[in-house]
């Protein structure tokens, strides 16, 4: 996943070598964006963006964190997450007025924070060259990302997940799979419209290199078409990239083991209880 972004702007400036370091710099560069999004709002962020993951009306089980309090911290540092289906709520719980709202616009350039961009250079530090070219072309042809927010109230999903579990006598997150932690189910999603940028921005010098990566970029984003037979991932319009949780059959122990050791250890911040 995540490799279309990479081939042209490499192959373009390092021809033999563009096999070998494509990956380098297509993933960091998504989830860069992606996290500083999910980390601006404080949603909890998909390690794997979907249109049908993490949706209002599920139930989910996850094997990480134990502790349900982690899931506020992970929001915080833009850690990533994986959720895995359970259980459906009863249709009447999501009501029919909850649809996407919001509609929000951000630059790309902007999106990405200081840390964000300390953190790319960091990982990728023989790939420099091109990752200042990549940012310059956010920058030049003014990408921006669309995306809204649907959302619910969150006691009505939490009392509907409390419910289902009784009825379905769910006893245990053991009981909705192998190694679950805890059961939650998302009240609010963070959700991908579309991705637009300015073509005129790629004039000038280096500006087929420019063009042919945002091309790339929103193909990769809007799952427009498939651009290049090599790679069959795309994003679809409409994917959730992050979401808000409530929580249910995460065991107190767990986090106060986490406490402890939080205690035994004083570099690492304690949980709450």
């Amino acid at each position: 996943m995540k490799r279309l972004i990479g081939s042209l702007l490499l192959c373009a400036c390092f021809p033999a070598a563009a096999a070998e370091t494509m990956d380098q710099l297509v993933d960091p560069m998504i989830d860069a964006i992606f996290k500083s999004l999910a980390q601006r709002y404080r949603y909890n962020l998909l390690s794997m963006p979907d249109d049908s993951n993490a949706r209002i009306g599920k139930v989910y089980y996850v094997t990480e964190p134990a502790c349900a309090s982690a899931l506020t911290k992970m929001a915080e540092t833009g850690a990533s997450m994986q959720v895995f289906e359970a259980l459906s709520l009863p249709d009447a719980t999501v009501a029919d007025s909850a649809a996407r709202t919001q509609w929000t616009s951000i630059r790309l350039a902007s999106a990405l924070s200081k840390g964000a961009k300390g953190e790319l250079f960091a990982r990728l530090p023989d790939r420099k060259a091109e990752l200042n070219l990549a940012l310059d072309a956010l920058q030049r042809t003014n990408a921006q990302m669309f995306f809204g927010v649907r959302q619910v109230g969150s006691l009505r999903i939490k009392q509907a997940m409390d419910l289902e579990l009784r009825q379905k006598r769910v006893r245990s997150a053991a009981d909705l799979g192998n190694d679950a932690r805890g059961a939650i189910a998302p009240h609010a999603e963070l959700v991908l419209q579309k991705f637009e940028f300015d073509r005129s921005g790629a004039r000038g010098r280096k500006g087929d290199v420019v063009l042919g990566f945002m091309e790339l970029f929103g193909a990769r984003l809007s799952a427009a078409q498939n651009v290049q037979n090599a790679y069959s991932y795309q994003l679809p319009t409409y994917s959730i990239l992050a979401f808000k949780p409530v929580t249910s059959l995460f065991e107190r122990s767990a986090c106060e083991r986490q406490n402890a050791t939080a205690r035994a250890d004083p570099s690492r911040p304690p949980s709450a209880p």
